[in-house]
């Protein structure tokens, strides 16, 4: 049997690489440095020469935000250079006036059909629009009986809730004053 040598070969000075331990990956192409799988974040895609890794935000105004995941941006929203310019309202359309509302003063809580604010573990409201939990590229389900659960490391997700009420679902009248087109699928 003939034994090879490296330099027989077109490869790098050891030949071989020495691998991972069990539960670690190599941080880059240069086989050199290897960290927790857990900690890597693969890249997701490259664009106008920008290295985006999964999970990374891609695209942020106040009608979207757009995340990088599976090779793809995912956008929850519509942006705000392609907002919707017609006047008819479509069935998933919640408007969210700029404008403050008062408060109620009833000792009871009144139900309110419709979405509440964004909900997250360091604040209560946020200006971007979001996704169902489904589109996104982690071990997350969000449920009537759970909740949010994610399980491992996770971003650090918002949430809100859609209250349904005996009540009808009441749109304030078309006006003139700046509102924010929010677009959410209800399923």
């Amino acid at each position: 049997m003939t034994e090879r040598m490296c330099n027989q070969e077109n490869c790098i000075e050891g030949c071989f690489i020495k691998p991972c331990d069990e539960g670690m990956i190599y941080l880059n192409d240069t086989y050199k440095e290897c960290v927790p799988k857990a900690d890597c974040k693969p890249v997701c895609m490259l664009r106008e020469g920008k290295t985006y890794y999964e999970g990374d935000i891609t695209y942020q105004d106040e009608c979207a935000t757009c995340r990088c995941s599976k090779k793809k941006e995912v956008c929850s929203g519509v942006k705000c250079k392609e907002a919707l310019t017609t006047t008819e309202r479509p069935n998933n359309l919640i408007i969210d006036s700029t404008t403050s509302q008062p408060l109620n003063t009833d000792t009871q809580p009144k139900c309110v059909r419709g979405w509440t604010r964004w909900f997250d573990k360091d604040t209560d409201t946020s200006v971007g629009t979001h996704e169902s939990p489904d589109y996104m590229d982690e071990n997350v389900r969000c449920n009537l009986v759970e909740g949010l659960v994610c399980r491992g490391q996770c971003h650090d997700y918002e949430l809100r809730v859609f209250c349904e009420c005996d009540e009808p679902l009441v749109l304030p009248p078309a006006s003139t004053e700046d509102h924010k087109l929010v677009n959410h699928v209800t399923r």
